[in-house]
């Protein structure tokens, strides 16, 4: 099949605390005038979700795993496949994880009233909790650089794509265009060991 321009994928970043699974779903379509080969869709998104993660993954703990990016055109109901992370494979931290509660949010603006994204990040270790109980602020810097790279999307590599929310009962994608870090930490409530992280 070919990737046509407009075409809205989902992306489905997947990782795992033991038997808690841990996923972040992202949606994004591809702008400018060529339409991308499907490799280069693989490869770009796979390259995206790793090189944003490696910005976190040093203050996740290490029984954190990143297991598979699955890649999903929902435009023509077309499942590329579910591939293997290209570099990361565990957090980087030896520390314990933060309570189930506690997890990190960034928040993505748009152009478009009452259309706002909400990530909650995977848990992070311990000593990234403040002593005053915030987010520490090297984290915060982590978090941002995050925030940057799924705003920045893939530039410059033979087609653009942007990442954004999607509406499906009318189809609209509507991209982001900022990113707002806060250093509270925020309560995910189905975030409890049994029923997935």
């Amino acid at each position: 099949m070919t990737t046509n321009i407009g075409d809205v994928f989902r992306i489905v970043a997947k990782m795992s605390d033991g038997e808690d699974a841990i996923q972040n779903v992202y949606h994004g379509t591809y702008v400018g005038s060529t339409p991308p080969t499907d490799l280069q869709v693989e490869v770009g998104l796979l390259d995206l979700m790793d090189d944003t993660y490696d910005y976190i993954d040093g203050i996740m703990p290490d029984n954190i795993s990143f297991d598979s990016v699955q890649i999903y055109n929902l435009t023509q109901d077309l499942l590329f496949g579910e591939f293997p992370w290209p570099v990361l494979t565990v957090g980087g931290s030896t520390q314990n994880q933060m309570p189930p509660q506690c997890a990190p949010l960034i928040l993505f603006n748009t152009a478009t009233i009452r259309s706002q994204g909400r990530k909650f990040l995977p848990p992070f270790a311990q000593d990234r909790n403040d002593t005053d109980g915030t987010i520490q602020a090297a984290a915060l810097t982590n978090m941002g650089s995050f925030g940057f790279s799924m705003i920045f999307g893939i530039v410059g590599t033979g087609y653009d794509f942007v990442l954004g929310n999607y509406r499906p009962d009318g189809g609209a994608f509507i991209p982001w265009t900022s990113y707002l870090v806060r250093d509270l930490w925020a309560t995910q409530r189905r975030r409890y060991k049994g029923r997935g992280i």
